[in-house]
């Protein structure tokens, strides 16, 4: 069964969602009508897996392609990597009729958009997503970038793909801890949207993350993307309501920094959204048996990651240099309750008192 979904942002795309799509005649024919001339960035874990049997049924097919991979994780999507993609672009003479596809996970969307953002001032970017997260996350919204040492995501642009093809069963060769990444990113779009979504992904998330049923994951992961795709479709550039998207991320991204990327952006997003609860009870926002129902799902699905040890300083420094500052202020989002984000005066994001975070971040952290 195909599940498509029509993303309105400008330009609008679609994302279709069916077990096998990877493998299926069709998607070669839809790449080859896009362009003849490919670059196919991978990264070295999805090479042997699938990048490089589905180069194969390209130039089969009679398009020019170029294989490029990168190394796996977040400490590989810089700048660096990027200019030297773009290097070996330019050394094969491609130019403005190229078409970018990336088959990866969300540092190979990342940083395949960015390049296509930015190669010959623009060309267009295909995604086929191959980890739970960048299924749900990292290929909708149009968010491209790399990091740099100061900090995540902080160089980059907002360029939409041309369309986004995800196939669940590729799901299988993924690890059990980057499952569970890419489950906490849904977990998150019910938190801010849906609270029957939430005690649905509760009370089924092991069987979602054992893949009992393609199915329902399928349905799932269908349903996180019209969350998303309902906000980034009214507010592309996050002027407003897309900054909800950003519950439980501002501690995430600092863990992720702090940590030199030792835990994975789900990892540092479960503890997040755990540490800004935390936060938005001592402020008496979020009601504590609300905090207690989050808790208790992150506890009993063993989404929690044990954390190393952290320097709190190091966290506060990494929070600082969020890109998300506004007048030196780090802000947060918060939950007024499960699936209902907590807004005042028209503002989706709020300044923080440092002293009561910090508090909030030592509660959960060896520091």
């Amino acid at each position: 069964m195909m599940l498509q979904l029509k993303v309105t942002t400008k330009p609008a795309y679609n994302i279709d969602i069916s077990a096998g799509l990877l493998q299926s005649s069709e998607l070669i024919t839809d790449c080859l009508m896009m362009s003849k001339r490919i670059v196919l960035v991978t990264d070295d874990q999805v090479r042997p897996l699938y990048a490089e049997q589905f180069q194969a049924k390209l130039l089969e097919q009679g398009a020019e392609v170029l294989l490029l991979s990168i190394g796996c994780g977040e400490a590989c999507k810089t700048r660096e990597v990027k200019q030297c993609l773009e290097d070996e672009m330019l050394r094969a003479g491609l130019t403005r009729d190229t078409l970018v596809i990336a088959l990866g996970g969300g540092v190979v969307t990342d940083i395949a958009g960015y390049l296509a953002a930015t190669y010959c001032r623009g060309v267009p970017v295909f995604y086929l997503p191959t980890s739970l997260l960048a299924m749900v996350d990292a290929s909708i919204g149009g968010k491209t970038g790399v990091n740099t040492p100061l900090g995540k995501n902080m160089i980059g642009t907002i360029t939409q793909p041309v369309r986004v093809v995800i196939d669940p069963d590729v799901l299988i060769t993924l690890s059990m801890r980057e499952r569970k990444a890419g489950f906490i990113e849904i977990l998150k779009h019910a938190l801010i949207n849906d609270c029957e979504f939430f005690n649905e992904l509760t009370e089924q998330a092991t069987a979602l993350l054992n893949l009992d049923d393609k199915t329902a994951l399928a349905r799932v992961i269908f349903k996180s993307c019209q969350v998303k795709n309902q906000i980034v479709s009214i507010d592309v550039h996050e002027k407003g309501l897309r900054q909800v998207l950003n519950l439980g991320h501002t501690v995430a991204h600092a863990l992720e920094v702090a940590s030199d990327h030792a835990l994975n952006h789900g990892e540092a997003v479960a503890l997040g959204l755990l540490i800004e609860a935390n936060y938005a009870v001592c402020l008496g926002i979020f009601a504590k048996s609300e905090y207690d129902k989050l808790a208790r799902c992150l506890e009993i699905n063993e989404l929690l990651a044990q954390t190393p040890v952290l320097e709190l300083s190091s966290i506060t420094q990494a929070l600082a240099v969020d890109k998300k500052v506004v007048d030196k202020k780090i802000r947060l989002v918060m939950l007024e309750a499960i699936g209902k984000v907590y807004i005042k005066d028209g503002q989706y994001s709020h300044n923080i008192d440092v002293a009561v975070l910090q508090k909030s971040i030592q509660r959960f952290l060896t520091c």
